[in-house]
Parts: structure tokens; sequence; C-alpha cells
């Protein structure tokens, strides 16, 4: 039986590697949303990349904008050295154009907690999303 998860991400291009391996071990994964904040980009431009990314791989997952700043501070600037202006190192994905979940990431998170008993968070993001929930 797949783990049920949540991946709460702050897509770049490291987090791009954590979406491939949950994408493509489906019997392992049970991928059941994703919840994006900023980090390495504004929250807007990740909350994009996550579905981009999930386009790419063909997974129909509902994505939840997260966090804008941290509990205690602003966000700084992108980093743009590592990740490229896009989060992505200037490489092109498709926008597949679907809206974001109406829940906000922490109560994505809640919500899949109530539904998926053994429910299991893949953070690879600053964790503003997880203490909010």
């Amino acid at each position: 039986m797949a783990i049920p998860l949540v991946l709460d991400t702050d897509p770049g291009v490291d987090d791009f590697f954590c979406f491939a391996v949950v994408c493509a071990f489906r019997d392992v994964f049970d991928l059941k949303a994703v919840t994006a904040m900023g980090g390495n980009n504004t929250t807007s431009v990740t909350s994009k990349n996550a579905q981009r990314i999930l386009n790419l791989f063909h997974r129909d997952v509902p994505v939840s904008y997260g966090a804008d700043s941290y509990l205690t501070e602003p966000f700084g600037e992108p980093v743009v050295s590592a990740h490229g202006h896009n989060g992505l190192g200037e490489v092109e994905i498709p926008d597949p154009g679907i809206p974001l979940d109406p829940l906000r990431a922490w109560d994505k998170i809640h919500a899949e907690a109530e539904k998926n008993e053994g429910l299991q968070l893949l953070t690879v993001a600053p964790l503003t999303n997880v203490a909010m929930a």
C-alpha cells in the first residue's frame, strides 16, 4: 500500500528532484497534495512552479498556496544565483492554467491529515506552513 503523502515545498531547482522521485514512484507514494510557500522565490512563483512540475510529470494533484513570509520575518530576495529568476534555473515549463486549491496550505495539511490515516509530510521548504497547520 502506498504511503499517503503531502509534499510541502518551495519549488526551486533542488525541490524539482524531490518531485521527480515522488512522482516516479506512484506505487510507493500516494501524493495527496502539494503545499507551496516562498523561500527560493516568492510564494506566487513557487506555487505556480509546483503546478508546472506536477503537470510535467502528468500528476493531477492539488496545490495549495502557503505562507508569504516566515513566522517572524519577511522572505529575503529570491535566490536568483542558484535558482534563476523563475525559480527553476530558467528552464521553462508550461503553465497548466489551472487554479490553485482554494484551501490555504496549512488548512490543506490539516484536512489531509483528517482524511488519511498515516499521512506523512515530506518537508523540503521552510517549515512555516507546517507550523501554521
